[in-house]
């Protein structure tokens, strides 16, 4: 027997993923969800991360139906790591964005700040909830918490995204 089969053997069918395929179903769904979190600028390379860190893993999935929650754990991880490494070194002022007249895109751009604003566990409950439209019970199955823990995120980050959205400007009609 290969040293590879070996290995299949010794792990199971964690070694049997075709990472190719996994990237092509999952790839697209997992950047719109992490680029609604972080930004355009950065969603490309936390999609790398997320992957490259889903096949370095010793342990994987053995079940399909457990990988997308698998690999939206991964990437809401590498989320919340950007969010507050984000808000330690944030430079520019929240008041700079009021002054800036709201347009289709600079909208975008308030909602994305306002999701920054607030703590990063409830800005990923809240994108996995009305983005991503999971039940409260695949979003507490994604992160590993309880659908009572996800509950209280979704509720708080309503309200302080509502807060920060309004600090910010949105919502302005011209």
């Amino acid at each position: 027997m290969t040293d590879l089969n070996a290995e299949r053997t010794r792990l199971g069918p964690a070694l049997t993923w075709d990472w190719a395929a996994v990237y092509e179903r999952e790839g697209p769904s997992l950047e719109r969800y992490v680029r609604r979190l972080v930004g355009p600028a950065d969603a490309r390379d936390l999609l790398q991360e997320c992957f490259i860190r889903a096949m370095s893993a010793e342990r994987q999935p053995p079940r399909r139906e457990e990988l997308r929650p698998w690999l939206y754990r991964i990437i809401s991880n590498l989320a919340i790591d950007a969010l507050r490494r984000r808000q330690r070194w944030r430079f520019l002022s929240l008041d700079h964005a009021r002054s800036v007249q709201a347009t289709s895109s600079m909208e975008s751009e308030i909602v994305r700040t306002a999701l920054s604003a607030i703590a990063p566990d409830q800005a990923v409950a809240l994108v996995l909830r009305l983005h991503e439209r999971l039940s409260r019970a695949e979003i507490a199955q994604t992160l590993g918490i309880s659908e009572a823990a996800v509950k209280g995120r979704l509720v708080r980050g309503r309200l302080n995204f509502v807060e920060a959205y309004r600090r910010l400007g949105g919502g302005r009609r011209s």
